[in-house]
Protein backbone atom coordinates (compact mmCIF):
# COMPACT_ATOMS: atom_id res chain seq x y z
CA UNK A 1 0.00 0.00 0.00
CA UNK A 2 1.41 3.32 -1.12
CA UNK A 3 0.88 6.73 0.30
CA UNK A 4 -1.72 7.52 -2.21
CA UNK A 5 -3.43 4.54 -1.72
CA UNK A 6 -3.78 5.01 2.19
CA UNK A 7 -5.06 8.62 1.59
CA UNK A 8 -7.84 7.06 -0.07
CA UNK A 9 -8.57 3.94 1.43
CA UNK A 10 -11.99 3.17 2.91
CA UNK A 11 -10.42 -0.23 4.45
CA UNK A 12 -9.49 0.51 8.79
CA UNK A 13 -8.58 -2.40 8.48
CA UNK A 14 -6.47 -2.87 5.90
CA UNK A 15 -4.95 0.13 6.81
CA UNK A 16 -4.02 -1.03 10.50
CA UNK A 17 -2.52 -4.54 8.75
CA UNK A 18 -0.26 -2.29 6.69
CA UNK A 19 0.89 -0.50 9.60
CA UNK A 20 1.78 -3.89 11.67
CA UNK A 21 3.52 -5.47 8.58
CA UNK A 22 5.46 -2.10 7.77
CA UNK A 23 7.19 -2.08 10.88
CA UNK A 24 5.68 -4.72 13.86
CA UNK A 25 8.37 -2.78 16.35
CA UNK A 26 6.85 0.85 15.76
CA UNK A 27 3.13 -0.53 15.44
CA UNK A 28 3.96 -2.16 19.24
CA UNK A 29 5.12 1.37 20.37
CA UNK A 30 2.03 3.06 19.09
CA UNK A 31 -0.37 1.11 21.25
CA UNK A 32 -1.67 4.03 23.56
CA UNK A 33 -2.58 5.77 20.13
CA UNK A 34 -4.33 2.22 18.92
CA UNK A 35 -6.41 1.74 22.15
CA UNK A 36 -7.58 5.42 22.20
CA UNK A 37 -8.88 4.73 18.37
CA UNK A 38 -10.59 1.70 19.12
CA UNK A 39 -12.49 3.44 22.01
CA UNK A 40 -13.30 6.45 20.07
CA UNK A 41 -14.51 3.95 16.97
CA UNK A 42 -17.13 2.38 19.61
CA UNK A 43 -17.94 5.99 20.56
CA UNK A 44 -18.67 6.51 16.67
CA UNK A 45 -21.43 3.68 16.80
CA UNK A 46 -22.81 4.33 20.43
CA UNK A 47 -26.30 5.63 18.50
CA UNK A 48 -27.03 2.08 17.85
CA UNK A 49 -27.13 1.16 21.62
CA UNK A 50 -29.21 3.44 23.96
CA UNK A 51 -27.78 1.69 27.75
CA UNK A 52 -26.33 4.43 29.25
CA UNK A 53 -24.11 2.10 30.44
CA UNK A 54 -22.56 1.46 27.36
CA UNK A 55 -21.17 5.49 27.02
CA UNK A 56 -20.01 5.32 30.40
CA UNK A 57 -17.89 2.12 30.15
CA UNK A 58 -16.33 3.74 26.99
CA UNK A 59 -15.47 7.12 29.10
CA UNK A 60 -14.60 4.65 31.74
CA UNK A 61 -12.24 3.81 29.23
CA UNK A 62 -10.20 6.36 28.05
CA UNK A 63 -10.55 8.14 31.74
CA UNK A 64 -8.86 4.41 32.48
CA UNK A 65 -6.07 4.86 29.75
CA UNK A 66 -5.26 8.30 31.03
CA UNK A 67 -4.98 7.13 34.86
CA UNK A 68 -8.17 8.75 35.34
CA UNK A 69 -10.01 5.85 37.36
CA UNK A 70 -9.64 3.02 39.36
CA UNK A 71 -8.79 0.25 38.36
CA UNK A 72 -12.06 -1.82 40.25
CA UNK A 73 -14.19 1.24 38.67
CA UNK A 74 -12.89 0.15 35.16
CA UNK A 75 -13.14 -3.36 35.53
CA UNK A 76 -16.70 -2.86 36.66
CA UNK A 77 -17.76 -1.10 33.95
CA UNK A 78 -15.87 -3.84 32.00
CA UNK A 79 -17.82 -6.15 33.40
CA UNK A 80 -21.36 -4.66 32.01
CA UNK A 81 -20.24 -4.54 28.91
CA UNK A 82 -19.12 -8.09 28.57
CA UNK A 83 -22.86 -8.65 30.21
CA UNK A 84 -24.00 -6.85 26.91
CA UNK A 85 -22.45 -8.69 24.33
CA UNK A 86 -22.98 -11.84 25.99
CA UNK A 87 -26.80 -10.93 27.10
CA UNK A 88 -27.15 -9.87 22.85
CA UNK A 89 -25.56 -13.66 21.84
CA UNK A 90 -28.12 -15.21 23.94
CA UNK A 91 -30.72 -13.65 22.71
CA UNK A 92 -29.50 -14.32 19.09
CA UNK A 93 -28.23 -17.76 19.46
CA UNK A 94 -28.93 -20.15 22.03
CA UNK A 95 -32.41 -21.54 23.98
CA UNK A 96 -30.81 -20.23 27.17
CA UNK A 97 -32.13 -22.58 30.22
CA UNK A 98 -31.63 -20.14 32.69
CA UNK A 99 -33.18 -17.30 33.39
CA UNK A 100 -31.33 -14.11 31.64
CA UNK A 101 -31.56 -10.61 32.16
CA UNK A 102 -33.08 -9.00 28.82
CA UNK A 103 -31.24 -6.01 27.42
CA UNK A 104 -34.62 -3.08 28.00
CA UNK A 105 -32.88 -1.62 25.69
CA UNK A 106 -33.37 -3.99 22.47
CA UNK A 107 -35.82 -2.90 20.86
CA UNK A 108 -34.96 0.43 20.59
CA UNK A 109 -31.52 -0.21 19.55
CA UNK A 110 -32.86 -2.81 16.90
CA UNK A 111 -35.22 -0.23 15.84
CA UNK A 112 -32.23 2.68 15.22
CA UNK A 113 -30.35 0.04 13.66
CA UNK A 114 -33.11 -1.18 10.92
CA UNK A 115 -34.12 2.55 10.37
CA UNK A 116 -29.76 3.48 9.72
CA UNK A 117 -28.67 0.54 8.30
CA UNK A 118 -31.13 -0.87 6.67
CA UNK A 119 -30.83 -4.08 8.01
CA UNK A 120 -34.26 -6.52 9.22
CA UNK A 121 -34.97 -9.20 11.36
CA UNK A 122 -31.78 -11.40 12.37
CA UNK A 123 -29.37 -9.48 10.36
CA UNK A 124 -30.37 -6.60 12.66
CA UNK A 125 -30.13 -8.55 15.78
CA UNK A 126 -26.67 -9.93 14.01
CA UNK A 127 -25.12 -6.53 14.00
CA UNK A 128 -26.19 -5.81 17.11
CA UNK A 129 -24.42 -8.25 18.71
CA UNK A 130 -21.21 -7.85 16.59
CA UNK A 131 -21.15 -4.10 18.05
CA UNK A 132 -21.39 -5.44 21.67
CA UNK A 133 -18.85 -7.31 21.13
CA UNK A 134 -16.81 -4.91 19.43
CA UNK A 135 -17.22 -2.50 22.41
CA UNK A 136 -16.46 -5.68 24.72
CA UNK A 137 -13.09 -5.70 22.78
CA UNK A 138 -12.57 -2.46 22.83
CA UNK A 139 -12.69 -2.35 26.61
CA UNK A 140 -10.65 -5.47 26.87
CA UNK A 141 -8.31 -3.30 24.72
CA UNK A 142 -8.01 -0.50 26.77
CA UNK A 143 -6.84 -2.88 30.00
CA UNK A 144 -4.42 -4.80 27.38
CA UNK A 145 -3.92 -4.52 23.85
CA UNK A 146 -0.68 -6.68 23.37
CA UNK A 147 -0.82 -5.07 19.63
CA UNK A 148 -3.69 -7.74 18.93
CA UNK A 149 -6.02 -6.10 16.03
CA UNK A 150 -9.87 -6.00 16.22
CA UNK A 151 -11.51 -10.00 14.68
CA UNK A 152 -12.56 -9.25 10.94
CA UNK A 153 -15.89 -9.58 11.74
CA UNK A 154 -15.75 -6.17 13.70
CA UNK A 155 -14.06 -4.78 10.77
CA UNK A 156 -17.08 -2.50 9.69
CA UNK A 157 -16.94 -0.66 13.07
CA UNK A 158 -13.79 0.83 12.31
CA UNK A 159 -13.02 4.53 10.51
CA UNK A 160 -10.46 5.16 8.26
CA UNK A 161 -10.91 9.21 8.63
CA UNK A 162 -10.47 8.77 12.18
CA UNK A 163 -7.18 6.42 11.19
CA UNK A 164 -5.65 9.04 9.14
CA UNK A 165 -6.37 11.50 11.75
CA UNK A 166 -4.27 9.58 14.64
CA UNK A 167 -1.63 7.96 12.30
CA UNK A 168 0.45 9.17 9.78
CA UNK A 169 1.16 6.96 7.22
CA UNK A 170 3.84 4.39 7.98
CA UNK A 171 7.47 4.35 6.92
Amino acid sequence: MDQAEWNKSNNPYEMLKFMRQSNEEEFLKKAAKLQVYFILCAQKHLKYRCNPATKTGLDNALKNLKGLTRKKDFHQQEWLIEGQAFSADIELNEEYPYPICIDQYKSKDLKIVRINQGLKGKNAEQYLMDLAYFIDKCMAYARDSAGKLPSKEHKKFLCSNLLRRKFNYPK
